[in-house]
């Protein structure tokens, strides 16, 4: 297995960000962290590239959000009644490694373009999706309240489509051998990262608290379920997310992001497959952990959508996980069925406590009139937008006695939130790079039908939970990875 891992991989890449990882644990503080990155950076442009050192650095970076931290309080504690928000509710942004690093790459992209033969040529929906991230400094600078914190999450999220960039000029001028190689180092990267992440969920709740390590991002526990539609409370993790539900969307991206890539590379030798199948399953304990009911539904329906486009793989895959847990000694099904015991106990915990939810001051009524007081802030600024984040400092402006008293957050309809921060263009443009998107998949004759599925079902998932939770999925990794996998070409892996 180790000879086959050499063989197919950047190897020295996949062990620094290993180390990278287990050192970033141990951390004592973020200038360390500063300093630590950009060693990693230095090592893997020397070894390799800058160009592969942008691609390999990205997940890891971007989802360990450390850096140096800011709030501004946009909602005073002496406004909100609900003492979970004892503080006041802040407005945070992160100054991290990442950004500095793929604001660099911006800078260097015509020298990249000079020293590739193959220039990237555009295609509609990845014109689209340019504009749809350009689109939030007209909304900051059109709307914003506070403009200097709204555009930098622009910023920060425009970066991420100089690495889809970097990833398309790769495939286009690197054969097929050696791009092979980069997506193969790149996927177990991924799954390094999730696996990570799925450990330390476990920990926390074993622990039912924070376990204390600098790569979380809070170190105050959440505790959930204190309002009315949830009962008495309980720990749901968070992994190295804010918010459960950002958890069990982020692992719900993952699942679809590596079943992708691993039918993209056809020639995946078995013990990468074996490790893509039990990453994916650690992460469907993950979405079960966080008894997020948005992801609940949206990776059944995924799943199913899988299943009527392809029944006979869909039973096949059954068929091979029956084998697999047939070989598992009776001590560990004892522990997988207790394991699944105190997950259905958690569940039904989590359904009757739904039925709150349409009581006076439960979930139900509570987001019936932020809808309503969404729609006033959305006829503020209709065709740019707020704002990104500026959701809840305008709320707090408009409606000072209204929900965000009681429940400080953004409206939990993703769509809804896209379209006051961004305005109507925003939102408009942000569906035809779908429409174009799915256009161009659909004709593209160089990816494999079941390919196709899984870029399918991760995208109803996201929009699943987009419907249900503030979550926006605009330049998620999945979508990304599909952009540059699926952009114009001569040659297949």
């Amino acid at each position: 297995m180790w000879q086959k891992i050499k063989k197919s991989t950047d190897l020295l890449a996949v062990l620094s960000c290993l180390l990278f990882l287990l050192v970033t644990s141990l951390l004592p503080n973020v200038k360390s962290f500063f300093a630590l990155s950009f060693v990693f950076l230095f090592f893997l442009t020397w070894r390799y590239s800058f160009s592969k050192a942008i691609i390999y650095v990205a997940p890891i970076l971007t989802t360990l959000w450390i850096g140096q931290s800011h709030s501004t309080l946009v909602v005073p504690a002496k406004a909100i009644v609900v003492h979970q928000y004892f503080e006041g509710r802040h407005l945070s942004w992160t100054f991290t490694p990442y950004l500095m690093i793929a604001t660099v790459a911006l800078l260097l992209i015509p020298f990249w373009q000079r020293i590739y033969k193959n220039k990237v040529k555009l295609l509609i929906h990845e014109k689209l999706i340019i504009i749809v991230a350009a689109s939030g400094f007209l909304s900051a600078i059109y709307g914003a309240v506070l403009l200097e914190i709204s555009l930098f999450f622009v910023f920060n999220s425009f970066l991420s489509v100089i690495w889809t960039y970097y990833l398309i000029l790769l495939k286009n001028n690197l054969n097929k051998k050696e791009f092979y190689r980069l997506l193969t180092t790149f996927l177990f990267i991924w799954l390094i990262l999730v696996n990570y992440e799925s450990i330390l969920v476990l920990a926390q709740v074993l622990f039912k608290r924070p376990i204390g390590l600098i790569v979380e991002t809070t170190k105050t526990a959440p505790i959930f379920g204190l309002g009315a539609d949830e009962g008495s409370g309980g720990f749901r993790p968070f992994g190295l997310a804010y918010h459960p539900n950002g958890l069990a969307n982020k692992h719900l991206i993952y699942i679809f992001l590596l079943a992708f890539i691993k039918f993209y590379l056809k020639k995946l030798t078995a013990p990468f497959k074996d490790f893509v199948n039990w990453t994916i399953l650690g992460s469907i304990i993950v979405i079960l952990l966080t008894l997020s009911r948005a992801a609940y539904l949206a990776l059944i329906i995924s799943v199913l959508f899988i299943y009527f486009r392809h029944s006979k793989f869909f039973n096949n895959q059954l068929s091979t996980w029956k084998k697999k847990l047939n070989k598992i000694s009776r001590v560990h099904k004892f522990l997988f069925l207790l394991i699944a015991l105190f997950l259905f106990s958690k569940f039904s915990s989590r359904l009757l406590n739904s039925i709150y939810s349409f009581s006076g001051w439960g979930g139900f009524s509570t987001r019936l009139i932020q809808y309503q007081e969404a729609w006033e802030i959305f006829k503020k600024s209709p065709f740019l937008g707020i704002g990104d984040q500026m959701f809840v400092p305008i709320a707090y402006q408009l409606f000072p006695k209204g929900v965000v008293t009681y429940f400080p957050e953004n409206v939990h309809q993703g769509f809804l939130l896209f379209m006051i921060e961004r305005g109507i263009f925003g939102l408009l443009v942000y569906l035809l790079f779908f429409y174009y998107f799915l256009k161009h998949l659909i004709k593209l004759d160089t990816i494999s039908s079941i390919n196709k599925t899984m870029l399918y079902s991760g995208i109803i998932g996201s929009f699943i939970i987009m419907f249900f939770h503030p979550e926006r999925n605009l330049l998620n990794t999945l979508f990304l990875i599909g952009i540059s996998l699926t952009h114009y070409e001569k040659k297949t892996i």
